[in-house]
């Protein structure tokens, strides 16, 4: 678990410095490493209203979070960026076709920080 939250905070550190808003919300692996206060649907509300500000906007949860959230994400208006990263322990990809949203991955099973290079 110690690897998973260095990791999370890590992740936590880096969307910090490259966003103007950083929203964490999750279930259970997030909620072990923060102190959340917020649900992850009213987290993703939270982000649509951060980011009609035009403001760029990060969200981190995890695959359940995320999960708890597809409703509000599937009537949710960007008008500045916003962008959901998703600490997966189960692939959400699916979830994110049925649902009509791009998702990228980033990483392979290496690790944090090993780009894909040919997907």
């Amino acid at each position: 678990m110690h690897e998973v939250r260095s990791s999370i905070i890590r992740i936590a550190d880096i969307l910090r410095d490259s966003f103007n808003d950083v929203v964490i919300t999750g279930s259970y692996v997030i909620n072990k490493v923060f102190n959340v206060k917020v649900h992850p649907e009213g987290a993703m509300n939270e982000a649509e209203i951060l980011s009609s500000m035009f403001r760029d906007t990060a969200v981190l949860t995890d695959d359940l979070g995320l999960l708890n959230s597809l409703g509000a994400l599937g009537v949710a208006r960007v008008r500045g960026s916003l962008v959901i990263l998703v600490f997966d322990l189960h692939d959400v990809r699916p979830y994110c076709e049925l649902m009509g949203l791009p998702c990228l991955e980033p990483w392979d099973g290496g690790g944090l920080g090993q780009g894909d290079q040919g997907k």
